[in-house]
């Protein structure tokens, strides 16, 4: 019997079929659900995901549970990003065990802080629970590694992934109050670091001496508590925030 199985398999049709499933299956770990009752927020996340290379990302405005799990069933993602607040729709948590049924790593999306329905969702089988006010930067990151690992990661731990949140966010408050702090000009400089310049093309595009960039770098390095630039471009993108074009030769910023 095993004889006839392994010719079956090597035959034209056993190679077809294996083929067939294995592009099925490829194209299936490039697919995204998102479902949040926030339009923008969900087609900024589409975007930001189609950018990095995602092959299929589609979005559903919830209505109920029930358009939810169809929308899952008919298109068969590996990845959802779920809000836990989806406005009429109520709570997400209560659906995360029906998505994770379906084969789905389920990534919970939120700006609430609600430790209930967090472990609700946990619980059930969310691999992440990824805070929205960071930023697409690090909501793309957690995405892709509940893609590379869901199938083989551990059941998360409520506490741990809950303590994790409400640290992130507490950095990234501090990380944006920072940003907010940088003066005029720190930020000018700040915007030429993020499009990759360095402190002399910022100064000959501005106008103005190397050293005056120099001092502006280390007092912008100073406020964000980092002591490399890659560090304060890193900071700056977890926030969301872009380069804004400001002249640097302006006495007044």
């Amino acid at each position: 019997m095993g004889a006839l199985r392994t010719e079956a398999a090597d035959s034209p049709h056993g190679i077809r079929h294996r083929r067939s499933l294995e592009r099925a299956t490829a194209e299936r770990r490039q697919r995204v659900l998102v479902i949040d009752d926030d339009r923008i927020m969900a087609e900024a996340l589409q975007m930001a995901m189609q950018q990095a290379g995602w092959a299929d990302v589609q979005l559903v405005t919830p209505v109920d549970a029930d358009n939810i799990v169809d929308a899952a069933v008919n298109f068969r993602p590996s990845v959802i990003a779920l809000d836990l607040n989806l406005g009429i729709a109520g709570s997400s948590a209560s659906l995360v065990s029906r998505l994770v049924a379906l084969g789905c790593a389920v990534v919970i999306v939120t700006a609430d802080d609600d430790s209930f329905r967090l472990e609700q969702a946990i619980a059930a089988g969310a691999v992440e629970v990824v805070d929205k006010t960071q930023g697409l930067e690090v909501l793309l990151s957690s995405l892709a590694d509940a893609l590379e690992q869901h199938h083989s990661r551990p059941q998360a731990d409520p506490v741990e992934v809950i303590d994790g949140v409400r640290h992130r966010r507490r950095s990234g408050d501090a990380e944006r109050a920072a940003l907010v702090s940088l003066t005029q000009r720190e930020r000018a400089v700040l915007g030429g670091l993020i499009e990759g310049l360095q402190a002399e093309a910022i100064a000959g595009t501005h106008f103005v001496s190397v050293s005056t960039v120099r001092t502006q770098i280390a007092s912008l390095l100073q406020k964000l508590g980092v002591s490399s630039q890659l560090a304060a471009v890193a900071i700056a993108h977890r926030a969301g925030w872009s380069a804004t074009v400001i002249d640097l030769s302006d006495e007044t910023g």
